[in-house]
Parts: C-alpha cells; sequence; structure tokens
C-alpha cells in the first residue's frame, strides 16, 4: 500500500504507511514528523488519517504501533486514546 503523506503549503509535515495487513489488524510504520512540525498536532492528525484509511479501505478493526524506547519525541503515544 503507499504511504500517506500529509503536506501543509507543498512540505512534508507527517509520513506514515501500513504494513504486515492480516485482514482483521495491520500496523503503522515509519511514523515521521520533521522536528518543526512536533508538538503541534501533526502526528495526532496523521495517526487519524491512518485510521480512516484503515478503517475504510482496508477494512482493518485494530491498528497497530510501536514506539521504540529510543524515540524520546515519540510522546503523541502517550496523548491518543487507546481503544482496547
Amino acid at each position: 500500500m503507499e504511504p500517506t503523506v500529509i503536506l501543509c503549503n507543498q512540505e512534508v509535515v507527517a509520513y506514515a504507511n501500513f504494513y504486515d495487513h492480516d485482514g482483521d489488524s495491520c500496523w503503522l510504520g515509519n511514523v515521521i514528523v520533521p522536528p518543526d512540525y512536533q508538538g503541534k498536532g501533526a502526528s495526532q492528525y496523521l495517526i487519524r488519517v491512518m485510521e480512516i484509511i484503515g478503517r475504510e479501505k482496508l477494512k482493518v478493526q485494530r491498528l497497530k504501533l510501536v514506539c521504540h524506547n529510543t524515540n524520546t519525541r515519540g510522546s503523541f503515544r502517550r496523548r491518543l486514546p487507546s481503544k482496547r
């Protein structure tokens, strides 16, 4: 599946892709937000867009995401609501 790129004034502000789609769920990968756009809602918007694409195009019930402990800026994971 093609990656998702969020643009603002022709500039990339967020990027992600799906992988390991197993029918009911898939993983989000390569979630990237450039430093200039971190803390400004770009990652939250990207995750919402990915949820919509996952539901509507891939027909998944669950998205999975891992933030590595070396990702010290991955704080959006704490602010997103858990859907268990």
